[in-house]
């Protein structure tokens, strides 16, 4: 009877048997078995740790390979913003080619590898002020951000850069002697009637500058009393509604207006516009006073809060999100009295 003979292999042999065909050899395997507790070491069960190791280093690796470049991402996001303003559009591609130029590798870093610390160094080196740092963090944000929707990232690095601290300059609302001033002016000459009714949205219904440019007649509705900022007029990309104060009607009712499509501010507005307020003391001539461009907005919130005394009805009329830039930027009451208020929103 022919005997078995027990076949016995080392723990050598079962190894190699497992590589073959791998395309690893026995010594790098132990090589890299010897790495991967080293880098996973720390308390616990070492074998537990490096499992954990190699699952969470896989998904990373997959991350990394689904990721796309700095530069790819900012692309991405101008398409997908390619429904706001031109000018929302040209002011993300300038500040971020400014970021590139000053730091040109950013353009290949892939997005889903950036860190905190790395996003905060391209910051400081291509920014020089905080409001452009300000600016740039927020444009960033928007990228990580859809970066993080599209799969290309899993974290928001920029959420863990400290927002840089802006110290808005208030800007001191118009006193009522030099609104009478831009009133008479507009009242007496015939050129600068045509930017009286633009003149008196921006001061009685708090519009921005950019939103008056925009607006055309058929967008004031006297009916229901309010103005209608569209959303590709409006700063935010929000529609609001803007209240038309009696005052504001009883302005608007001294000139004539124009047909429903033709825009409210007349041609050559920025010429005319800057005539005005020549002709009333401000402009750049010796004795004329500086002109500061929301001026009109920041009267109107002023003269707002002190004569209705609701924060929450100013926010909506001004388009905010919050009461905080309120609070922050807007209201400069100082020299502002009840009577002056009730003077302002009592104009004939």
């Amino acid at each position: 009877m022919q005997q078995n003979t027990e076949m016995r292999y080392s723990e050598k042999d079962i190894a190699a048997a497992l590589l073959d065909g791998s395309g690893v050899k026995l010594l790098d395997a132990v090589l890299l078995a010897l790495d991967l507790l080293r880098e996973c070491g720390g308390r616990g069960n070492k074998l537990r740790r490096a499992r954990k190791g190699i699952a969470m280093g896989a998904d990373a690796l997959r991350r990394l390979e689904k990721t796309v470049t700095f530069d790819k991402a900012l692309q991405a996001t101008i398409e997908a913003k390619s429904h706001r303003r031109s000018r929302t559009v040209r002011d993300i591609r300038y500040v971020m080619e400014t970021l590139m130029r000053s730091c040109p590798e950013i353009k290949r870093r892939h997005i889903s590898a950036m860190t905190p610390e790395e996003c905060q160094e391209y910051l400081d080196k291509a920014f020089t002020t905080t409001r452009q740092k300000f600016k740039a963090r927020v444009i960033m944000n928007g990228i990580f951000t859809l970066s993080q929707k599209r799969g290309w990232c899993a974290d928001n690095p920029i959420d863990r850069v400290d927002v840089p601290v802006v110290y808005e300059r208030q800007i001191r609302a118009l006193s009522i002697d030099e609104i009478l001033q831009l009133r008479n002016v507009a009242l007496a000459d015939e050129e600068s009637g045509l930017c009286a009714p633009a003149f008196g949205l921006m001061l009685y219904a708090g519009i921005r500058p950019r939103e008056v440019e925009r607006l055309r007649w058929k967008e004031l509705d006297l009916k229901d009393g309010v103005v209608h900022i569209m959303p590709n007029h409006s700063k935010t990309g929000g529609m609001r509604h803007v209240t038309l104060y009696p005052v504001l009607r009883r302005w608007l009712a001294k000139f004539p207006t124009g047909n429903p499509d033709q825009k409210i501010c007349p041609v050559l507005w920025p010429k005319r516009w800057k005539r005005m307020r020549a002709l009333a003391g401000w402009g750049t001539e010796k004795g004329q006073r500086p002109w500061l461009q929301d001026c009109l907005r920041h009267t109107f919130a002023s003269y707002h809060a002190k004569h209705f005394k609701s924060l929450d009805s100013l926010q909506m009329e001004m388009g905010h999100h919050s009461s905080l830039l309120l609070r922050t930027r807007y209201l400069n009451m100082s020299g502002i009295s009840a009577k002056n208020a009730e003077e302002f929103w009592n104009m004939e």
